[in-house]
C-alpha cells in the first residue's frame, strides 16, 4: 500500500494548487473529492474527461451543475438497459467531458460535491504491450517425431504445439500443450467465438480470413448504418474502440507491438490443415470448421486505450457472441504495483471490474455447453513474483510463460494471481545459440517491419511474452468448449475452469537450481541467471495440457506415466472391486494411439493388473474389455455374463509428479 499513499500525496498537491486558483468549494468538499476520486493517477488520463458512478437519474446531476461549466454527460455503455447490465451497474456509469477544456481535476472538483455522484474515476490510459516481431523468412528443418496430423507446412516450427526436443539443444520433449493427439478428438467448432481484445486482426491473412467472426447483417447491410441495431455501425468483423468505428486496422503505424493482435489470433484459431502456414490450436480441420475470431481492437497506432475503451470491448464481446475473451494486456506488477488486492482493483478500476463481471455472468453465456463466458489474461512481462491486474483477479485465468526447455522465462510474472502456465517463447532458451525459432511462430499482418531485421513480414512472424502464453490457454479452452458441444456435455463456468486448471503437467520437479539466460534491461539484453527455486509452486497449476482437458470433458479417466518406464495399473479403480477375478476379453489399442505413445509390445493384464510401456511422450486411449457374471459370455445356448468395457486415457510425459500429475 506504500505506493498508493505516495500517489495520493501527489494528488493532494495537485488538488490544493487547483483550489488556490478556484476557491469555490468548502473544506468538506475537498475531503469529498479525495474520497471519491479513484484510479491510477500515474497513467495518462484523458484531458477533460472522467468517469462517474452515480445514484439516481443523470438528469438530476446535469441540473445540479452550473451551466457556465458546460459539462457533457454520456453513458459509458451503449446497451445498459437489460436486467443483467443493471445487475452489474452498467447503467450507473457515465463519461463526463468539458466543452470548455477544463482539466481533469477541475471537472472532478465540480462533480465531487454532488451527493448523487458516488465515485469519480480517472479515465486512465493503459500502456500498450511492448513486443518485438521477427518476420518469418523460411522453414527451419527439424524432425517431427510421430509425424503431423495436419498438412500446414510450418507446423514443424511450432514447438509450442508439439515439442519433440529438437528445436534447440536445451529443449525438452513434451514441453508443449499436447495438442497433436487432442486434434484426433476435436479440432474446434465455428459455434465457438473467441474475442481478441488487442490490436486489430488482419482480415486478409491467408490463415485467418476463413476464421473471422462475421456480423452478417453489417457485412450485407448499408454502409454507415447500424443494420443489426446493436449500437455499433459497420461492425463486420468486430469493432475499433479507439477510432469508434467498424474499421479494423491491423497495420496502424506507431504501435509498440506491431501485428500483436493478429499474432495472438493465429495461435488460437489460424486455419489448420489448409496447406498454408501454421496450425491454430482450435483452427479446425481445413473445412472451415474452426473457432471464430472476433476483433475487439483497443490498440491502434500510438494511441493508448482508456479504461473506458477496454470496458466497452468486454461488453461488446459478451453481447455479440464471444464465449471466450483473450486479453494479452494489463497493469505492470512488482515494486510499482498499484493494485495489491482484488478489493483495491474493484474500488480503483470499477468500470473495468463491472464490465468483467458482466462478461462472465451466466446470463450472458454464449456457448450452451458452459454456463458463463471465460476470461483469460496474461500475467505480465516484467519478471515479478506477482501477477499484474486484471490477470490477478480471482474471476479470470492468469497465464504465465515457459520456454521450450520447460522452464520459466526471465520475463514472465509468476506467483499470486498466476493460475496456469503455457508456452510463451524465449529467444534465449539456449543462450549459447539464440534463435528466433524458440520464440512463438504465428500469423502477422503482411508488410509489418521487423523490430530487429527490419525486413517486411509476409503473413508470419515470431513474438514472445505472456501475451503469447495467454492465447494458448484461450485456444485450449475453445477446444474444450467445442468438444463439450459435440458430445452434449454441459458445465457451470466454475466446473469448466476447474477442469482446465487441473489438466496440466507438473513443472515443480524441474524448478531447482538455476537457469542461465538473458533478459531485457534498458532496451538491451543482458546476461541473467534465474534462481528456479523462486518459481517452485508459483507457476499456477502447471503447464496446460489439451489432451488431459478433453479427457476431463469426456469424463474419461487418465493414467499418467513417465515415458520409458513400465506403467502398472490396478484395474480395480476402473473395472470395479472384483477386477482381479474378472475374465478379460482383450485390450483395444488403435494404431494411432500405439504410435503416439510408442507402444511396441502388447499391453498385458495379469490378475487385474495392467502393464504397458510407453516409449514416447504422447497420449492415447485404450479400451479394456471383460465379462461381468462368469467366465464366458452368455447368449444363445449358454448361460454366462455380459461384456462390459472401460475406456482409459494413457498420458505419457517426460516428468510425472508423485501423485500422478493430478491435483
Amino acid at each position: 500500500m506504500k505506493i498508493k499513499t505516495i500517489l495520493l500525496l501527489s494528488l493532494t498537491v495537485a488538488f490544493i494548487s487547483c483550489v488556490k486558483e478556484n476557491t469555490i468549494i468548502t473544506e468538506g468538499e475537498k475531503a469529498d473529492l479525495m474520497s471519491k476520486l479513484v484510479g491510477d493517477v500515474t497513467c495518462g488520463s484523458t484531458a477533460s474527461s472522467v468517469l462517474i458512478f452515480i445514484d439516481g437519474e443523470i438528469g438530476e446531476i446535469e441540473a445540479a451543475v452550473p451551466s457556465e461549466h458546460s459539462l457533457c454527460f454520456e453513458p459509458v455503455f451503449n446497451n445498459a438497459a437489460s436486467q443483467t447490465a443493471r445487475r452489474h451497474n452498467l447503467h450507473r456509469w457515465y463519461k463526463v467531458t468539458s466543452e470548455n477544456d477544463l482539466q481533469t481535476l477541475k471537472v472532478a472538483e465540480i462533480l465531487a460535491g454532488l451527493p448523487l455522484v458516488r465515485k469519480i474515476q480517472y479515465n486512465s490510459e493503459v500502456e500498450q504491450v511492448k513486443s518485438e516481431m521477427i518476420p518469418f523468412e523460411g522453414a527451419i528443418t527439424r524432425s517431427t517425431s510421430g509425424g503431423t496430423v495436419f498438412n500446414d507446412p510450418f507446423f514443424a516450427q511450432q514447438w509450442n504445439l508439439h515439442n519433440d526436443g529438437s528445436i534447440t539443444s536445451t529443449a525438452v520433449s513434451g514441453a508443449d500443450i499436447a495438442i497433436k493427439d487432442a486434434w484426433t478428438i476435436c479440432a474446434g467448432s465455428p459455434e465457438i467465438t473467441v474475442a481478441i481484445i488487442d490490436s486489430g486482426i488482419s482480415i486478409i491473412n491467408e490463415d485467418l480470413k476463413n476464421c473471422l467472426w462475421i456480423n452478417e447483417a453489417e457485412k450485407n447491410g448499408e454502409p454507415y448504418v447500424d443494420d443489426d441495431g446493436n449500437g455499433f455501425v459497420d461492425d463486420k468483423y468486430g469493432y475499433n474502440f479507439i477510432k469508434n468505428n467498424g474499421t479494423i486496422n491491423s497495420t496502424a503505424e506507431g504501435e509498440s507491438a506491431p501485428g500483436h493482435g493478429t499474432h495472438v489470433a493465429g495461435i488460437i484459431g489460424a486455419e489448420s490443415n489448409n496447406g498454408k502456414g501454421i496450425s491454430g490450436i482450435a483452427g479446425g480441420t481445413g473445412n472451415k470448421d474452426g473457432v471464430r475470431l472476433m476483433s475487439c481492437q483497443i490498440f491502434h497506432g500510438s494511441t493508448n486505450p482508456t479504461v473506458e475503451n477496454i470496458a466497452n470491448a468486454l461488453i461488446y464481446a459478451a453481447d455479440n457472441g464471444a464465449s471466450i475473451a483473450s486479453c494479452s494486456f494489463g497493469s505492470p506488477a512488482g515494486d510499482t504495483f498499484y493494485y495489491d488486492s482484488d478489493n483495491l482493483y474493484k474500488a480503483e478500476a470499477g468500470v473495468e471490474y463491472d464490465a468483467i463481471q458482466y462478461f462472465i455472468d451466466p446470463a450472458n453465456a454464449n456457448c450452451p455447453a458452459v454456463k458463463g463466458n471465460i476470461l483469460v489474461f496474461s500475467t505480465g512481462n516484467n519478471g515479478k513474483n506477482v501477477a499484474g491486474y486484471p490477470g490477478a483477479l480471482k474471476e479470470v485465468i492468469g497465464v504465465s510463460a515457459f520456454a521450450p526447455d520447460f522452464l520459466p522465462t526471465a520475463y514472465t510474472n509468476y506467483g499470486p494471481g498466476t493460475n496456469i502456465s503455457a508456452p510463451g517463447g524465449d529467444y534465449h532458451a539456449n543462450p549459447a545459440s539464440p534463435s528466433y525459432s524458440t520464440m512463438i511462430l504465428s500469423t502477422v499482418p503482411n508488410g509489418i517491419k521487423g523490430a530487429i531485421t527490419h525486413t517486411e513480414s509476409k503473413q508470419y512472424g515470431y513474438m514472445q511474452g505472456t501475451s503469447q502464453a495467454c492465447p494458448h490457454v484461450s485456444g485450449v479452452a475453445a477446444l474444450g468448449m467445442a468438444h463439450a458441444l459435440k458430445i452434449g456435455k454441459t458445465f457451470t463456468r466454475e466446473e469448466f475452469i476447474s477442469m482446465l486448471l487441473s489438466s496440466t503437467n507438473e513443472m515443480n520437479s524441474r524448478l531447482t537450481g538455476t537457469k542461465v539466460t538473458k533478459k531485457i534491461e534498458n532496451n538491451a539484453y543482458i546476461d541473467y541467471t534465474l534462481n528456479l527455486d523462486d518459481y517452485y509452486g508459483k507457476m499456477g497449476t502447471g503447464a496446460v495440457d489439451a489432451w488431459k482437458f478433453l479427457m476431463q470433458i469426456e469424463g474419461t479417466p487418465s493414467i499418467m506415466t513417465k515415458a520409458g518406464e513400465e506403467l502398472v495399473v490396478d484395474l480395480r479403480d476402473y473395472m470395479g472391486g472384483e477386477a482381479s477375478h474378472l475374465t478379460y476379453l482383450g485390450i483395444d489399442l488403435s494404431d494411432t494411439a500405439a504410435s503416439s505413445l510408442g507402444i511396441s509390445s502388447d499391453p498385458i493384464i495379469e490378475k487385474g493388473i495392467l502393464k504397458v510401456t510407453c516409449t514416447k511422450v504422447g497420449s492415447g486411449k485404450i479400451t479394456v474389455r471383460a465379462i461381468a457374471g462368469g467366465d464366458n459370455l452368455g447368449g444363445g445356448d449358454s448361460i454366462g455374463g455380459m461384456e462390459f468395457s472401460k475406456e482409459i486415457s494413457i498420458v505419457s510425459r517426460p516428468y510425472v509428479s508423485g501423485n500422478g500429475g493430478w491435483l
